[in-house]
C-alpha cells in the first residue's frame, strides 16, 4: 500500500493524485470494512460455538443430575414400601399418622435403619420413637 502511494505521488498530476489518493482510500476503508466483518463474523461463530457448547454441558449435567435425583427417590421409595410390606407384616396396617411418617421419609439409608430394626420392636411407635 505504501509503494503504491508512493509511486502516485511521483508519476502522476496533482489533480490525478488527489483523485488516485482518494479511490486508494476508498478502497482501503472497503476493505477495512469487509475484515471488520469477517472478524466479526469469527467472533460471532466463537461465542455461538461456546454458548451452544455450554448448553450442551449444561443439558449434559441437568440430565445427570435428573437421573442420580430419580434414582435417589426411586431407592427410597422402594426402600418405604419393603418398610411398609414387612412392617405392616410384623405390626399389622399403620395408622393414618404412621402412614404420612412413613411417606415423608425420603432418606433411603434412614429407611434402611428402620427396615433393620423391625425385628427389634414390637410396634409402630417403638418403630419410630428410638
Amino acid at each position: 500500500m505504501h509503494f503504491l502511494l508512493l509511486l502516485i505521488r511521483h508519476t502522476r498530476s496533482r489533480e490525478e493524485r488527489d483523485n488516485l489518493y482518494l479511490m486508494v482510500y476508498e478502497s482501503a476503508r472497503d476493505r477495512r470494512r469487509q475484515l471488520e466483518e469477517i472478524v466479526m463474523t469469527d467472533a460471532q461463530l466463537l461465542i455461538s460455538e461456546g454458548r451452544d457448547e455450554g448448553l450442551k454441558l449444561g443439558r449434559d449435567e441437568g440430565l445427570k443430575l435428573g437421573r442420580d435425583e430419580g434414582l435417589k427417590q426411586g431407592s427410597a421409595a422402594e426402600a418405604r414400601q419393603i418398610l411398609l410390606r414387612f412392617g405392616t407384616r410384623r405390626f399389622g396396617a399403620p395408622d393414618s399418622q404412621t402412614q404420612i411418617a412413613i411417606e415423608k421419609l425420603a432418606n433411603t439409608s434412614a429407611i434402611e435403619q428402620l427396615i433393620d430394626r423391625l425385628l427389634d420392636v414390637s410396634d409402630w411407635n417403638s418403630l419410630f420413637s428410638e
